[in-house]
């Protein structure tokens, strides 16, 4: 049995709140200008500019039809293309000068009737000189549908952290998984409060702690719906899982709203998940005690099959299986929510990863019983059929 891990043998590996709005106030707090599609708008691009980060300002700038002048970064810059259907890569590979007649060809005009919004840092810029500190054009961060309207990830964890305190005490501490994604189009955070935990028993760790949490994710341009969702983290191995079942319905942009809406959904939907991630834990627990030593091919092919997994993930975990003696399905969970953190993987598969470990609990017992023995995974939502009726066969009497 491996040793207990203390919170404090853990805790430089996460993010504390300070570290969170941080990271992202990169993008916060910002200022839109929404404008339309027409004869002033202009691009003007320079050369180098797809051989900088995605945040730097590159020399590439926007004349709005209103008069306004935005310096670009390279995401900016990147999106406005998108937005018309140019791919990422195809316009970092062109010259310069053709990308910025493509845009000034879309934007004034063939783009069709549409508005764009520019999405800027509200912290004035400045440029040092000999003389003193120069106004400078603000910094287009993102461009996107005139109709999106930023959620801010800033308030959003501020309800996250709000809400948690209330419901576990207002000295509650509060941290953030390292495993953090955020960009304008995709921010996932991971909240965990290791203060509310539980110690599952009969596995290979003594003292085996896990505790709550929530997982957000939201785009400030509005690609993605902004989701809240239960997360569980394992202080052995930090392994953690999102637990799709404890959540509520995603936002949706497609109806009238304004941002008191997104607020309010938003602490609602944190007390809901907090609410329901007892029930998630008791399912981890079951999970010690349900051997697959027998089936553990059959129970994994099914899993990496219904949820996609990468192949190089696949093997990570199968390689990983092959150590464990008189495995589990606790151990099945362990191995898959592992992965997800390995160095390099894209925030969509620590997404995948993440997930699928959640469904483990309940796949559990979602399998062919011992009456059908090839233990395969149990089609989502899927009734046994009813009973047959053992009754004589009822002659039509039109046959006599």
């Amino acid at each position: 049995m491996h040793d207990a891990v203390a919170f404090e043998e853990i805790q430089d590996q996460l993010l504390t709140l300070d570290q969170l709005y941080e990271r992202l106030a990169v993008t916060e707090p910002l200022s839109e200008l929404t404008f339309p599609v027409g004869e002033g708008a202009r691009f003007s691009v320079a050369p180098g500019w797809a051989d900088l980060n995605d945040y730097d300002a590159v020399d590439a700038y926007l004349d709005t039809p209103g008069g306004s002048r935005f310096q670009l970064t390279k995401k900016a810059l990147l999106e406005a293309g998108a937005s018309v259907g140019a791919p990422r890569e195809f316009q970092q590979r062109i010259r310069a000068g053709d990308l910025e007649s493509m845009l000034n060809h879309w934007f004034q005009g063939d783009a069709g009737d549409k508005e764009f919004k520019v999405l800027s840092h509200s912290r004035p810029r400045v440029i040092p000189t000999p003389d003193g500190d120069v106004p400078a054009e603000p910094l287009a961060l993102a461009m996107c549908r005139g109709t999106v309207t930023p959620f801010s990830n800033l308030r959003l964890l501020d309800i996250a952290v709000g809400r948690i305190r209330a419901m576990y005490g207002a000295d509650a501490e509060v941290w953030g998984d390292y495993k953090f994604g955020h960009d304008l189009e995709r921010t996932d955070m991971r909240l965990i409060v290791p203060g509310h935990s539980r110690v599952i028993t009969g596995t290979r760790v003594a003292d085996d702690t896990w505790c709550s949490g929530i997982s957000l994710t939201n785009s400030l341009i509005g690609i993605y719906p902004a989701r809240i969702q239960g997360y569980l983290f394992r202080w052995w191995c930090t392994n953690g899982c999102t637990d799709e079942l404890a959540s509520t319905p995603q936002f949706s942009r497609k109806r009238n709203y304004d941002l008191a809406d997104v607020w309010d959904w938003a602490a609602r939907s944190v007390d809901e998940v907090l609410e329901g991630l007892e029930g998630t834990l008791d399912g981890v627990q079951q999970l010690a005690g349900v051997p697959v030593a027998s089936e553990v091919t059959t129970v994994l092919e099914d899993l990496f099959e219904r949820y996609g997994v990468p192949v190089r993930e696949r093997n990570r975990i199968i390689a990983s299986m092959a150590d464990i003696t008189d495995p589990t399905m606790y151990d099945i969970m362990q191995e898959i929510t592992r992965a997800a953190n390995m160095p390099g993987l894209s925030q969509r598969a620590i997404n995948q990863l993440l997930g699928l470990g959640g469904h483990v609990s309940y796949a559990a017992t979602a399998r062919c019983d011992a009456d059908h023995p090839c233990q395969r995974l149990l089609p989502p939502n899927w009734q046994p059929p009813a009973s047959a009726v053992n009754s004589p066969v009822q002659q039509d009497p039109s046959t006599n």
